[in-house]
């Protein structure tokens, strides 16, 4: 987490895209949508307060299980994510890739159960958001005035 941005720049430097206008200090966005936004009706976060602080450390970790969805996913995962270069790559093996995830599909839904030993998460937010219910009542007073 503390090379976070790295990472980022890193990634969009492969797929040869500008990600900075969404990763740009994001974690200072969440829940800054227009009402008609129809993002402004995702409450993910009011659940997730580590995405509420800039990214320092991790907020989550996992202990997987042995499975077969990750002897072959976590292959082609990391053939792109520790590629400096995409020019490594011949030609049609990525398309051929990006094909072959099809069969992936034998795989879904993997139970947590089945992938995961264990699943830890800590709280790293440090104040709590106004809940959505909170935030519904305050938009119908709004609306309707004091009921």
């Amino acid at each position: 987490m503390k090379h976070n941005q790295d990472e980022v720049n890193r990634i969009a430097r492969f797929l040869r895209v500008d990600l900075s206008v969404y990763t740009d200090h994001w974690w200072e966005k969440i829940d800054v949508f227009h009402e008609e936004d129809p993002k402004s009706s995702i409450r993910w976060y009011d659940g997730h307060q580590s995405s509420r602080i800039k990214p320092t450390e991790m907020d989550s970790s996992v202990l997987l299980k042995p499975n077969p969805f990750w002897d072959t996913i976590l292959n082609l995962f990391d053939k792109y994510y520790y590629c400096e270069d995409k020019s490594d790559f011949e030609e049609g093996e990525i398309q051929h890739d990006i094909d072959s995830l099809e069969e992936y599909r034998k795989f879904s839904p993997v139970r947590l159960e089945d992938a995961y030993f264990n699943i830890s998460t800590t709280r790293l937010g440090v104040d709590r958001p106004q809940s959505w219910k909170q935030k519904l009542k305050g938009k119908i007073r709004k609306f309707w005035g004091n009921v």
